[in-house]
């Protein structure tokens, strides 16, 4: 009796030995054709086993059943438990691999190039109509609360006009009022000088 219990728990050690080699098995590049090999040797000797010691397994069928499902439970739990590991260890390795592409594809995106400017520099003090500099202004009082702006003085060659809309820095102005006004001519150019321009601030430019 003590030889067939043996007999009989080798037999259920095969068949979960059979059990966790095809789990393990099923990982890529292990053969297919291995796990059904084990499972047909460790069948066969488990129906040999019974059809020649069915008296014994029949007087104590309890334990026939717990040794199965406590050695079968083992077997499929480490079977799991190598499989996770493995999977794991997969996941892993995609996430490195995706981490590299991100990084390749990062450092081949161009550049964005910064937008330059070709446009001349303004003068800071200077006067422009038309985008063009008309003139330069003296000791600049801006009121932006109320919308006024005046200048000690306005000079320029004769191109500045008045009457029209003209930018400083920013902002776009028009002369309402001047305390007075010169004018000479040298070399052929005729410059002019206003005092005391009170202008109105229309906005920025």
């Amino acid at each position: 009796m003590r030889s067939s219990g043996a007999q009989l728990t080798r037999s259920i050690c095969n068949v979960v030995w059979c059990r966790s080699n095809w789990s393990s098995a099923r990982s890529p590049g292990y053969g297919r054709s291995q796990p059904w090999m084990f499972w047909y040797v460790s069948h066969m000797g488990l129906i040999e086993f019974l059809q020649t010691n069915w008296a014994a397994v029949a007087a104590a069928p309890w334990v026939f059943v717990a040794l199965v499902v406590f050695i079968g439970g083992g077997g499929f739990a480490a079977g799991r438990f190598i499989s996770g590991e493995r999977i794991a260890t997969l996941n892993e390795r995609i996430t490195k691999r995706d981490e590299t592409i991100a990084d390749l594809e990062k450092r081949l995106s161009p550049t964005p190039v910064p937008h330059i400017s070709l446009a001349p520099a303004r003068h800071p003090d200077g006067v422009y109509q038309h985008g063009e500099q008309v003139g330069v202004v003296k000791k600049a009082d801006l009121r932006l609360a109320e919308g006024t702006a005046t200048f000690d003085a306005i000079s320029s060659e004769g191109m500045f006009n008045q009457d029209q809309a003209f930018e400083y820095r920013e902002w776009r102005l028009i002369v309402l009022q001047m305390a007075s006004e010169t004018s000479a001519t040298l070399s052929g150019k005729h410059f002019r000088t206003i005092y005391q321009a009170r202008c109105k601030i229309l906005g920025k430019r």
